[in-house]
């Protein structure tokens, strides 16, 4: 089949491109060309293309069969509110319709888990009610209403805590662990449910052109649901690191984050945003039996196993 990966050059995208590259026709659209050396590895067809101008990569769905939209922005002071929408939202209309326009069998929509709202002694599936407080999850809310108001065959996948080799997005964590910058922001008692990207991965194939999957919604997480203590830890034990006992208290960490916010809009670096503490006090896990009833979801990968794995790369990358 000729498939469609739009956000093709990100962390999840080369990982799916790379598990269909040997069985499919895959074409990687970004807003920039992956490195040279990733696409002649996997002799990958990529292209430049911006999913906010509708008319700018509307060549590239001819013959397509199936559309795996993973494109989005991450949420950012800099970023101005309007453009933030016009891609995470405006784009995935764009790439839909266009979908729809060339007659593709399937379009696969990369969501968050997030939105099903924290945890919070339950476990949120995919009919709780929506839960969005940040514009990038606000973005998802409206794409996921979107697209589930159509009466085409759409996936709506919604991974959690993707991580793992070639994660750019948390090494800044492990970085300050490594050099003995960290510090807990809360008590590290929330509940996360961290998941190594080859299970959001096989998440992705096992919806591709599968009838069950039709408008439907998945969620795609680990088995894991531990304190964000646990996590932190293993990682430093990975590093031979020791975690401070010492713990910024979530009042003050909240208050850094808005100031961190704030300074990155005035040009200022400063070590923390509202995202960040965000990630340390708002606990996330979700109920991930749809997946394994319907599809046959197996996670393969706990989250000691992937640590390791994952701080070997970025030793071998020399970049810790």
């Amino acid at each position: 089949m000729k498939i469609l990966v739009i956000g093709g050059a990100g962390f999840l995208g080369r990982n799916l491109i790379e598990a269909l590259q040997d069985s499919h026709d895959v074409l990687c659209l970004d807003t920039k060309m992956p490195d040279e050396q990733w696409r002649k590895k996997f002799n990958v067809n990529c292209e430049v293309a911006d999913v906010s101008n509708k008319i700018s990569f509307r060549n590239f769905f001819k013959d397509v069969d199936i559309v795996y939209h993973l494109a989005a922005l991450l949420e950012k002071p800099k970023i101005k509110k309007e453009f933030f929408w016009k891609v995470n939202f405006e784009g995935v209309k764009n790439s839909f319709e266009l979908a729809k326009e060339n007659n593709a069998k399937q379009f696969i929509y990369a969501s968050t888990g997030s939105i099903g709202g924290p945890h919070k002694g339950f476990l949120p599936n995919e009919d709780s009610p929506y839960f969005a407080q940040s514009e990038y999850q606000k973005t998802k809310v409206e794409s996921e209403k979107f697209l589930s108001s159509q009466e085409f065959p759409v996936t709506i996948i919604r991974p959690e805590l993707a991580y793992g080799p070639g994660d750019m997005h948390h090494l800044g964590l492990y970085k300050a662990i490594n050099g003995n910058r960290f510090f807990f922001i809360g008590t590290g008692e929330i509940i996360i449910q961290p998941t190594f990207f080859s299970d959001i991965v096989q998440g992705f194939l096992l919806v591709l052109n599968n009838q069950k999957a039709f408008r439907q919604k998945y969620i795609i997480a680990g088995d894991d649901m531990i304190p964000i203590r646990d996590f932190i830890e293993e990682i430093a034990l990975q590093l031979d690191k020791k975690i401070s006992p010492f713990f910024i208290p979530s009042f003050a960490g909240r208050a850094a984050g808005y100031f961190g916010d704030f300074a990155e809009k005035i040009g200022i670096k400063f070590p923390l945003r509202s995202s960040t503490v965000n990630f340390f006090l708002v606990g996330n896990a979700y109920d991930n039996s749809k997946a394994k009833e319907e599809l046959g979801f197996k996670p393969q990968v706990g989250f000691k196993e992937g640590i390791a794995k994952t701080v070997e790369w970025y030793r071998e990358k020399n970049i810790l």
